[in-house]
């Protein structure tokens, strides 16, 4: 991407209804992770990454373009004090 067309990001929590764009960002980005970050790759994985940071003492984002599109990156979650 050109330096004249920069693309805006913003980040949210995620939800259970990003769960299928979720796995298949996940999944695509699989070479970008790899073998530093294993992502959530099925239902289940996701349901257990999203039930661990409904506690109090965690957090996780979710990378977005303005286009609500979620961005492939790095591990999305920083622990709250």
């Amino acid at each position: 991407m050109s330096m004249s067309h920069k693309q805006k990001l913003f980040i949210r929590e995620p939800t259970l209804e990003d769960e299928k764009i979720f796995l298949s960002v996940m999944q695509r980005s699989r070479s970008l992770h790899h073998p530093w970050v294993k992502s959530p790759e099925t239902s289940q994985k996701f349901s257990d990454y999203f039930q661990r940071f409904q506690q109090s003492n965690q957090k996780s984002f979710l990378v977005c373009g303005y286009s609500g599109n979620i961005v492939p990156s790095h591990n999305q979650w920083l622990p709250s004090h």
